[in-house]
């Protein structure tokens, strides 16, 4: 069994170290990835999250308390100066596989906004490739709408476009150049992200 006091004072300790240590920057990421991309329980107690230990930390009943907005409340505390981040990947979909991961993202960052638990923005890695569809950005630009609406910015953390996703993540094409029409259509979808 965890000690959950013990776990606290790690987590507080760990992220007023850091925050003091990285000086001053723009923007942290304080929680990263927690949502689990599958859609499947990898632990029925705190599904849809991935498995951690710090689910021990405060009340079940009482939300403030939860580990999430004490990891925010922390780092805010320890520099007010800084911006403070959740960044996760595939959830700046509403539409199609990730819609799940991305309303619970948005449900656990309206959370955070209205218990004043020191999040300051969402970071949306995106890691698509070149048939990326284009009602794709309708979405993601509804789900920007509804983070700024509560007050979040929205930072694009990681983008990359590669080409077809394949078996064991290959492609193929001749000699390993990309052809024109692959460039032109991976420029489509960095133009249609920005």
């Amino acid at each position: 069994m965890t000690n959950p006091n013990m776990l606290k004072s790690f987590m507080d300790d760990y992220i007023n170290t850091t925050v003091k240590e990285i000086g001053e920057v723009y923007a942290w990421d304080v929680i990263n990835e927690i949502f689990s991309n599958s859609g499947q329980p990898k632990n029925m107690d705190h599904y849809p999250y991935n498995n951690s230990v710090f689910y021990e930390i405060g009340d079940p009943e009482d939300k403030t308390t939860s580990w999430a907005c004490n990891a925010f409340k922390t780092a805010k505390n320890a520099n007010p100066k800084i911006k403070m981040f959740y960044n996760d990947d595939m959830i700046s979909s509403m539409a199609g596989k990730y819609e799940r991961k991305s309303d619970e993202t948005y449900n656990l960052m309206k959370f955070l906004v209205d218990n004043d638990c020191g999040i300051d923005g969402v970071g949306f890695e995106s890691h698509v490739d070149i048939n990326f569809a284009d009602e794709n950005f309708t979405s993601i630009k509804k789900d920007i709408q509804r983070y700024a609406a509560i007050g979040l910015e929205v930072m694009f953390t990681e983008i990359d476009v590669r080409c077809n996703r394949k078996v064991g993540g290959k492609c193929s094409w001749g000699d390993g150049e990309w052809p024109q029409d692959m460039l032109e259509k991976q420029a489509h979808v960095f133009q249609g992200l920005l």
